[in-house]
């Protein structure tokens, strides 16, 4: 069996476009809003948002306006496991729970995983954020410590921030949050099998949720790694139970957009 949820609606749908343009200053959570309401998206909202926005012509699918939405806020959207659209804001990474600990060590109370992907440190760099808007203009954040040690990683971002210092101050947390080096984590596979009392706190993950990983070194040292979830896969079969959680880095530097 396959199953989608209603993202995949969103991505199919188009709104209406608007000349001139309009929907100047709106924010982020109105502008999710009104995509939802364009799909007659009946069931439960979320939202939250408060990052003003330019004017758009809207001549994109309702996902991917409301993509520029996320971008606005560094925030995320997504379908929660009640079936409720929910847009949250930057500020909601530094307030979740974090659900599991995942190690290899098979201490009492952790997930034992058997596939962890990873990447080295400096693959993942960050240092120079550019805000693409729609008016044309741009606004950019250089993390210079990080440029001269490094090298210049540039990443670009779709993010129509009406208002200048917004938009520089999500530049300045992009350019921030990966300026060093550190292991990235992309995801973590386990059986679900036999959990006990760990099931509840498996079956309760959400996007957003935090985990932690321990990996034990080759000298025998353990490092902690401090995850993001951003999305997670269960196969299962007669036989098994696969689990594979994909996940970012915590990142704990913080900023108000």
């Amino acid at each position: 069996m396959t199953f989608t949820d209603g993202i995949a609606l969103l991505s199919k749908m188009y709104a209406l476009a608007v000349s001139p343009a309009g929907y100047a200053a709106e924010t982020t959570s109105t502008r999710v809003g009104r995509m939802l309401t364009y799909a007659n998206w009946t069931d439960s909202r979320n939202l939250s948002g408060s990052v003003q926005m330019e004017a758009t012509t809207q001549s994109a699918t309702l996902q991917n306006i409301i993509e520029q939405c996320v971008a606005c806020e560094a925030g995320r959207f997504f379908i929660s496991r009640e079936g409720t659209a929910t847009f949250l804001p930057l500020s909601d990474k530094f307030s979740r729970v974090t659900r599991l600990l995942l190690s290899d060590s098979r201490a009492t109370n952790t997930v034992e995983y058997d596939v962890l992907e990873t990447t080295p440190g400096t693959y993942q760099v960050i240092n120079e954020a550019l805000i693409q808007r729609e008016s044309g203009t741009q606004r950019r954040y250089r993390h210079l410590p990080s440029t001269t040690a490094f090298g210049l990683k540039t990443i670009t971002v779709n993010a129509p921030i009406l208002n200048d210092s917004d938009a520089d101050n999500l530049a300045k947390y992009l350019a921030y949050k990966d300026h060093n080096p550190q292991t990235l984590v992309q995801s973590v596979q386990f059986s679900a099998f036999a959990l006990g009392a760990l099931y509840p706190d498996l079956l309760s993950l959400e996007i957003g949720d935090q985990v932690t990983i321990e990996r034990t070194t080759v000298d025998g040292r353990t490092l902690e790694l401090y995850c993001v979830v951003e999305g997670f896969n269960h196969s299962i079969t007669p036989e098994s139970w696969r689990v594979e959680i994909n996940t970012s880095p915590m990142n704990p530097y913080s900023i108000t957009i």
